[in-house]
């Protein structure tokens, strides 16, 4: 898919901004969203983790280990990931017949 047929969620702005300002560290640095999706699609390799939970927890601990950051930071970056429509779960999150059967998504764009 080229950038200029990508949703604007890939196109507009892949850093994000956390904790900007004098007393930032380095923890709270920018990082680019679409290049932890593809660290993410990598470390899972067709596997996507199942229900929504242990999915989310699985990316916190996979993007803490490949980040060498706190859970806290890891699980933001989840948060953000999914918000910024990187990470989808298919079924709905709170439950349902279906909560720990279906697998994620992850949809980093190709380069």
């Amino acid at each position: 898919m080229s950038e200029k047929d990508a949703p604007a969620r890939f196109v507009e702005s892949r850093r994000v901004e956390m904790g900007a300002g004098a007393d930032a560290s380095p923890e709270d640095a920018p990082l680019d969203l679409a290049e932890l999706a593809g660290a993410l699609q990598a470390r899972f390799e067709g596997r996507p983790p199942r229900g929504y939970v242990l999915g989310r927890t699985a990316f916190r601990d996979a993007l803490a280990a490949h980040l060498g950051c706190s859970d806290v930071r890891a699980e933001r970056l989840v948060a953000q990931l999914e918000g910024r429509g990187f990470l989808r779960y298919p079924g709905e999150p709170r439950g349902g017949p279906d909560s720990r059967r279906l697998a994620w998504r992850i949809e980093a764009p190709r380069t």
